[in-house]
């Protein structure tokens, strides 16, 4: 008898972890706090009714060229100010994602979100670009605007302006800040000395964050899209779903082509309708950077690349023939 038992009980277990394993599998929805796509309002689509309670930003194109798709923040004054509830004051983990173009590198005109404004110090938690244009992840104590006061994740990646960028920071505990851009995480430093986070100010601001309490507010200048905020840390490979979900790749040209396969993994193959028998491909990642250059072939070994967005492009005697996308991926 405690044989057959023992032999039932297996099957059993093994049911039960399936059906947890259902239970518990999340979806980008789950732990969802605000979701604002900017298609022309400002409405949250988490379902979470957390509208923000001040919007002062114009409508625009965005990555894609669709109007009023995105917003835009003049550097002076625009803003978004979230509702201050406290859910909306999560502790860790917690992610933030959202698509921006920067119109300049200027330190000061690039805040882009903070959960927690406050005139006087440094607290919650933030998203800027350095002074080193770099991105830069943080948390605040809520005591003052010293380096002391703070701790910062910054990305060995230096960012443009005039350039998209889907932006991703998960913080998981005290000492463990990541930041995606396009999907990937990317390696930086830490630096600040803070050892504790506290919300101590008002509501999460979009556009605008306070680092000096003897100057103005600095206010963001350039676009920002799709924005998303979880009160959960978010894994590799939900970012990388989410960044392709929000990703359009584009097949337009100037002469008649196909690139296959997109995405792809190992080898990518053009097929170019062009009369030159001389031509030049350059391949260069989405922050410009040259990644591959070859002459004179329709194959294309990717397989060393990092996955992610790339540019690629087929020139002939400095005439640029052709410009688009591919997306590089691990079956």
């Amino acid at each position: 008898m405690k044989k057959l038992i023992n032999n039932i009980k297996a099957p059993i277990t093994l049911l039960l972890f399936f059906l947890s394993s259902f239970i518990y599998s999340q979806t980008l929805e789950d732990s969802l706090l605000i979701h604002y796509k900017f298609d022309g309002n400002s409405l949250d689509y988490s379902g979470n009714d957390n509208n923000p309670e001040i919007f002062r930003a114009s409508f625009s194109e965005d990555n894609d060229g669709n109007q009023n798709s995105a917003v835009y923040f003049n550097g002076i004054d625009d803003l978004i100010i979230l509702p201050n509830k406290p859910e909306l004051k999560p502790q860790f983990p917690l992610t933030i994602s959202f698509w921006i173009k920067m119109d300049t590198l200027i330190p000061q005109n690039n805040v882009f979100f903070t959960n927690d404004f406050y005139r006087y110090a440094h607290s919650g938690v933030w998203l800027n670009l350095s002074s080193s244009n770099r991105l830069a992840l943080s948390y605040g104590d809520g005591v003052s605007f010293s380096h002391n006061s703070r701790f910062t994740k910054q990305s060995d990646i230096e960012l443009n302006s005039n350039t998209w960028y889907f932006i991703t920071g998960v913080i998981w505990s005290p000492y463990d800040l990541r930041i995606y851009i396009n999907g990937i995480e990317e390696p930086g430093y830490y630096e600040g000395g803070a050892y504790y986070f506290r919300y101590v100010g008002t509501g999460g601001n979009i556009g605008r964050k306070d680092a000096n309490d003897q100057t103005s507010p600095f206010f963001y200048k350039g676009y920002l899209d799709d924005f998303r905020y979880w009160n959960r840390g978010l894994s590799d490979s939900e970012i990388s779903k989410l960044y392709y979900l929000t990703v359009n790749v584009d097949k337009s040209s100037c002469i008649e082509t196909s690139i296959y396969p997109n995405p792809a993994s190992k080898v990518l193959r053009l097929k170019l309708d062009i009369k030159e028998d001389e031509f030049t491909i350059i391949v260069r990642n989405i922050v410009g950077k040259l990644c591959l250059m070859t002459k004179n072939k329709l194959e294309i070994d990717v397989s060393k690349l990092k996955n992610g967005i790339y540019i690629i492009e087929v020139s002939n005697n400095n005439q640029t023939l052709l410009q688009t996308k591919f997306i590089k991926t691990t079956l």
